[in-house]
């Protein structure tokens, strides 16, 4: 990502050190690690950001949690939305639609870009209000990995472009 930030793939705005870039994402490792290596920015961690706490059931893939939890697994997949993931902090879409309010509050406000670096469930909830979806909708929108979704301003809504990272 911080080699695809400094190429000349993006306009030259979003480069510009002249042009304030910040960088949000959340405080895991992984995602500061990331967000470290992109040049020019400003670095905010936001704890809302970290994905989906899926509470007794971390770790597990869809797989697992299909074969291991079948009875949760079915009830997940008739409520998307309102299913919370059991245990300890387990959180429902609708969950983290509420912790996420601030951060869509803060991104209303910037004027300069904003990169977020996230999780799939994170950034669906982020892309589902700024293309004024549904809710109900929220976790079925397509994140492909491995890519940078630039989201813009346009006068009749939103202009997406997907720029696919390339691994060697």
């Amino acid at each position: 990502m911080a080699e695809f930030m400094s190429s000349s793939q993006l306009p030259r705005a979003a480069l510009d050190p002249a042009e304030h870039l910040s960088v949000w994402c959340s405080p895991e490792a992984d995602a500061v690690e990331i967000a470290q290596k992109i040049p020019h920015v400003e670095l905010v961690s936001w704890k809302a950001l970290e994905e989906i706490d899926m509470g007794e059931c971390a770790g597990m893939s869809a797989e697992e949690f299909k074969a291991c939890r079948p009875r949760d697994f079915k009830q997940m997949q008739m409520d998307p939305l309102h299913y919370r993931f059991p245990g300890i902090g387990g959180e429902s879409y609708s969950d983290l639609i509420a912790r996420l309010e601030p951060v869509i509050i803060e991104l209303e406000r910037q004027r300069s870009p904003v990169l977020v670096i996230a999780h799939k469930s994170v950034l669906q909830c982020l892309l589902a209000y700024f293309m004024n979806m549904e809710p109900v909708t929220i976790p079925s929108v397509n994140i492909p990995l491995h890519q940078i979704i630039k989201v813009e301003p346009a006068n009749d809504g939103l202009n997406l472009e997907h720029f696919p990272l390339k691994f060697c």
